[in-house]
């Protein structure tokens, strides 16, 4: 693929631009090109390219990233190095990559400050065996967005090799930030190692498929150690899911490991979308429970 320095007068109302890099060797980004699209807001640069890493100016990479609301980077070659280390890069909104390796997802995730929100769940796919899943990670302090996604069979044959695969929660620094954590339930049983305990996170949300879902989860060896949790919620993803009300109860006294003094106080617990029927009173006793409908 040939880009030209400067992009055509034609192309000066572009918003959204999509680039495929074919399969061969590239000195660099095409910065020049992307700081002539004036209006250009969504980028996304996809296909197999392998990149140099050159020196060039700050100034270039501040022209054509800055304007940026989203950058989606999907390249055999993974994240341009040179791109990756800008100071340019941290000002953008979103950054999405399907580049999960360690140095990748260090750099990215270090442009967060603050508290942080973290959604990790499938995505959409209607063949099972082909899904996706991603991992969002959300600045509460500046609205600061980075998303990592990566095929589940993929990440499963190489989640034990850190270089390769790596969702960020290993880090334990940034564990510590974590105070929001949206997760499918299904994922916690697929992917364990990465559950680990977060002292910072107050409130869960687990998603649910299927009853089943639920079921997997508590008689699996997963746990939370979650010292501050104070809310927990189990949202369907579907229709309305009629959940065992003792797997609640082994939800609440073994899956969620929190502290048990007047500090943390009673766990509230809501159910969207999950119906219940006959709750165990030892339940009851441990949480305050609420419910909305789907």
């Amino acid at each position: 693929m040939y880009l030209p320095p400067e992009s055509p007068e034609a192309f000066g109302a572009v918003s959204t631009v999509t680039l495929f890099m074919d399969e061969k060797i590239w000195h660099t980004m095409p910065l020049a090109f992307l700081g002539s699209l004036p209006s250009a807001r969504n980028c996304t640069i996809v296909g197999g390219a392998i990149f140099d890493t050159p020196s060039f100016p700050e100034n270039s990479y501040y022209s054509a990233l800055r304007p940026l609301q989203t950058l989606r980077v999907s390249l055999r070659g993974g994240f341009p190095q040179h791109v990756l280390y800008s100071s340019a890069l941290v000002s953008v909104p979103c950054v999405e990559t399907t580049d999960m390796s360690e140095n990748t997802v260090g750099v990215l995730l270090s442009h967060l400050d603050s508290e942080l929100s973290v959604v990790i769940r499938f995505d959409h796919c209607e063949h099972e065996d082909d899904r996706d899943f991603e991992a969002i990670y959300t600045s509460r302090t500046t609205g600061r967005v980075r998303k990592l996604g990566a095929g589940l069979a993929w990440y499963q044959r190489y989640y034990t090799r850190c270089e390769i695969a790596c969702l960020g929660l290993d880090f334990p620094a940034l564990r510590h930030r974590i105070t929001t954590l949206t997760i499918h339930a299904r994922l916690c049983v697929l992917i364990p190692h990465h559950i680990l305990a977060l002292p910072a996170c107050s409130e869960i949300t687990l998603e649910l498929a299927t009853a089943e879902d639920l079921v997997q989860l508590v008689t699996s060896t997963v746990s939370f150690v979650l010292p501050v949790l104070d809310r927990a919620v189990l949202r369907s993803t579907a229709a309305t899911i009629q959940c065992d009300p003792f797997a609640l109860l082994r939800l609440v006294t073994t899956t969620l490991v929190r502290r048990r003094d007047s500090a943390v106080g009673r766990l509230q617990m809501q159910l969207h979308g999950v119906a219940a029927d006959d709750i165990a009173s030892d339940l009851t006793l441990l949480v305050d429970i609420s419910r909305t409908s789907v």
